[in-house]
């Protein structure tokens, strides 16, 4: 069986791995910028102190051409200036006259040679300083930080109130200092990095465990979702069949009697009247699996983005007594008036007009259907600012905690409204009407007190 690695020991490693070279890559980086301030910083302060010092012992005449290094009287004066030197962790010294040629070393073999191809000492002959760090064999070094290195620093001996200078003098000293400096920097690093990984390994630890956490409550959240649609799925079922078979069943049985009549019975005019009353009721039945499957085919436009709206400018005034003319006979069953407020002018509101009749009326409808015998529905407008609100208030059974929750979802119906006629489709409709006409539905309710509901449409048109 072979060993395989899980995703997340695999995005560790990599982590890991990744903070690995960015420790390297970040060591690097700044043992360079260490390394080049340490030399930088210790030339300035060694080519400074260096002409002072030989400002202060040596002379002009040392450097002539005929001195070689040999003179004891000169050769005690560079003694003592290598002895002031000596106290910055020197190791070696030569002094060169401007013939390249060395003229004193605290290493004898040295002294009497020139080196005519040191670029760093010609230009300290030209009055430059400069300095790089060499193996003690005096080659250049390629690699930083190791012990057998020496810091050779290159400066011109100017005396005072001259320009030029009369030689230079080539400092080599121990990098103890910049080592020490060096393995603090690795050691700081080494220290973040482990800190960081901790903290990485904790942080991620918790970040998987939250994941895990929210995981579960997703997977429970979907698993509710699910069962919510397999419910609204079962809801529209039993209310489509519920629906369907009433006017359905209503059809069959008046078509059964009309058959009946003309088979059994003359066709006098009292048979003629039974007929008419057949058909009629034959009538209403289509009309109520018509306004069924209207509601289904709006709201698969509505959901499928397909919803045409052609909005101009309309009356609401005149669209509102309309509505209301066509809803009275429905009402004067309940035995309930419908107090439409009318303005004294007209409000014009920018809308389609057979969708802004079909929101009154299922508004209207809905105030009538859920209020209780004997009462008033009330239908009132008010200007505010670029808008119309409109108002459908009733004292009705009113809206529970979760009715109001669900109110605008399809298929929805209250417990408390099981036996009163409808689909659950008719306020879903109306929320998206209103909202693809520029406007806003929303509603005031409270249980059995009554419930108003107010939508807005705008006088202008909305970009």
């Amino acid at each position: 069986m072979k060993f395989r690695l899980k995703p997340e020991q695999q995005f560790l490693i990599l982590i890991f791995i990744i903070f690995i070279v960015i420790g390297v890559i970040i060591n690097l980086s700044l043992t360079k910028h260490i390394k080049e301030s340490f030399v930088n910083e210790r030339k300035n302060i060694l080519v400074e102190f260096a002409n002072n010092q030989a400002n202060l012992h040596l002379t002009r005449d040392v450097f002539l051409p005929s001195n070689t290094g040999s003179d004891k009287n000169n050769l005690e004066i560079f003694k003592k200036y290598f002895e002031q030197l000596s106290i910055h962790d020197i190791t070696v010294i030569k002094i060169y006259n401007l013939r390249n040629q060395i003229i004193y070393s605290n290493e004898n073999n040295l002294i009497g040679k020139k080196f005519l191809e040191n670029n760093l000492l010609n230009d300290a002959l030209l009055g430059n300083s400069g300095a790089k760090i060499i193996n003690q064999s005096g080659s250049e070094s390629l690699v930083d930080g190791k012990n057998n290195q020496l810091l050779a620093i290159y400066a011109p001996i100017i005396f005072t109130g001259d320009i030029k200078p009369f030689g230079a003098v080539e400092i080599d000293s121990r990098l103890n200092e910049l080592n020490a400096q060096i393995l603090n920097n690795q050691i700081f690093i080494i220290s973040i990095i482990i800190l960081s990984l901790l903290i990485l390994f904790l942080s991620l630890y918790w970040i998987f465990k939250r994941s895990s956490e929210k995981i579960q409550e997703l997977h429970e959240e979907e698993t509710k979702n699910l069962k919510k649609i397999s419910d609204l799925k079962n809801e529209f079922v039993f209310i489509a069949t519920h629906e369907l078979r009433t006017p359905v069943t209503a059809i069959s049985w008046s078509l059964e009697t009309i058959m009946d009549e003309f088979n059994n019975y003359a066709c006098n005019k009292e048979n003629i009247d039974r007929i008419n009353v057949d058909l009629f009721n034959i009538q209403l039945a289509n009309q109520r699996l018509l306004a069924l499957v209207n509601d289904l085919l709006e709201v698969a436009r509505a959901e499928s983005n397909k919803l045409k709206i052609t909005s101009a400018p309309i009356n609401i005034v005149g669209a509102t007594k309309k509505v209301i003319s066509e809803l009275k006979i429905i009402a004067e069953k309940k035995n309930i008036i419908i107090d439409y407020q009318s303005p004294e002018k007209q409000l014009i509101v920018f809308a389609d007009s057979n969708k802004l009749k079909e929101v009154l009326s299922n508004l209207i409808t809905n105030a009538i259907k859920y209020n209780r015998y004997n009462q008033k529905v009330i239908v009132r407008h008010k200007l505010h600012k670029d808008y119309v609100i409109t108002e459908v208030a009733d004292n009705g059974i009113g809206l529970t905690a979760e009715d109001k929750e669900n109110i605008f979802t399809k298929f929805w119906r209250s417990e408390k409204v099981k036996e009163i006629e409808g689909t659950g489709l008719g306020l879903f409709i109306t929320k998206q009407l209103v909202e693809r006409m520029g406007g806003k539905l929303w509603f005031n309710s409270k249980e059995n007190e009554g419930t108003t509901f107010s939508f807005k449409l705008p006088t202008l048109p909305k970009n």
